[in-house]
């Protein structure tokens, strides 16, 4: 007795069956994702150019040349002014970056005020020396004029470093603001 087998081909089916080919539709759904994937994309370029746009127009960094200090926004340098009174138009929006902006104010006033002292100590000493008159104690008050002289004007350049850190300070805690308003 023979067994007989019957073989189906791949494409044939029994009545009543429906012929359902899963590689058209897989090639249909990765050609969807791949579309939905680039206009996704698109759009969120779109967005990141406007953020790009709104962040070199409206952020502010600091500027220093041979002639002084200033500040740049929108590629336009301007003059910091005395205590940055022209930063403070600018950043007015900001009440973090103004808190910020009065303590490198207080720091610039101590570090003018330390200066001048050291100065007129210094003046002073020379004054002194180069003065005819002949009296004991010329050299014992030279030694503290020059030594306080230093020590001002070191204390004077510290707060000097203290204020531009400050007014950085300052314009991050504004360009932060800026960035947060999206």
């Amino acid at each position: 007795m023979a067994i007989i087998l019957k073989v189906f081909p791949k494409e044939s089916y029994l009545p009543g069956e429906i012929k359902f080919s899963f590689g058209k539709y897989i090639m249909i759904f990765y050609l969807l994702i791949i579309l939905i994937g680039f206009f996704c994309q698109q759009a969120y370029a779109q967005d990141e150019n406007h953020k790009i746009e709104k962040y070199n127009k409206e952020t502010i960094y600091l500027y220093s040349d041979f002639w002084g200090e200033g500040y740049v926004k929108n590629g336009q340098i301007m003059p910091l002014g005395r205590f940055a009174r022209n930063l403070e138009k600018e950043i007015a929006d900001s009440p973090s970056a103004i808190r910020q902006l009065q303590k490198a104010r207080d720091y610039k006033k101590i570090a003018i005020i330390t200066g001048t002292t050291a100065t007129i100590l210094g003046i002073t000493d020379i004054i002194l020396q180069l003065s005819n008159t002949k009296y004991s104690h010329k050299r014992s008050i030279s030694i503290p004029l020059i030594g306080g002289g230093a020590i001002l004007g070191t204390i004077s350049k510290l707060y000097d470093q203290s204020y531009k850190g400050a007014i950085s300070t300052a314009i991050w805690l504004y360009n932060r603001d800026v960035i947060r308003e999206d």
